[in-house]
């Protein structure tokens, strides 16, 4: 989603401004996703489309994290969530507190990169 913001100036300049909605969510892979490499392939994934974040390992044997982007590429990096690396057998993917954000400040967000956490 995007918004377009046209003004004119006096002198008849049109200046066009464009803003991209982010879209943010947390999400959790079960399955087969501990150790097969899925925390650096997703970090990987989520780096070569501006995605940033975090995963982790989880007690339980599923991964988790949270995900900030522009829509588009969240769209796809949740497509690439089902997937996983090849050695991964994934079962499910849960997708909770999806929204969209205009501010990653009004959410809290202060990542600059997608990071594996312990």
């Amino acid at each position: 989603m995007s918004t377009f913001v046209a003004t004119q100036i006096a002198d008849g300049t049109v200046t066009l401004i464009i803003t991209m909605s982010l879209k943010y969510f947390t999400f959790q892979v079960e399955g087969t996703v501990q150790r097969v490499n899925f925390r650096q392939w997703t970090r990987k994934t989520a780096q070569a489309s501006n995605i940033t974040g975090w995963i982790r390992n989880h007690d339980a044997g599923h991964v988790e994290g949270e995900a900030l982007g522009q829509a588009q590429d969240m769209d796809n990096f949740k497509v690439h969530l089902h997937r996983g690396p090849k050695r991964a057998q994934v079962s499910q993917v849960i997708i909770t507190g999806e929204k969209v954000v205009q501010n990653p400040e009004d959410i809290g967000w202060t990542l600059t990169d997608f990071e594996v956490r312990e």
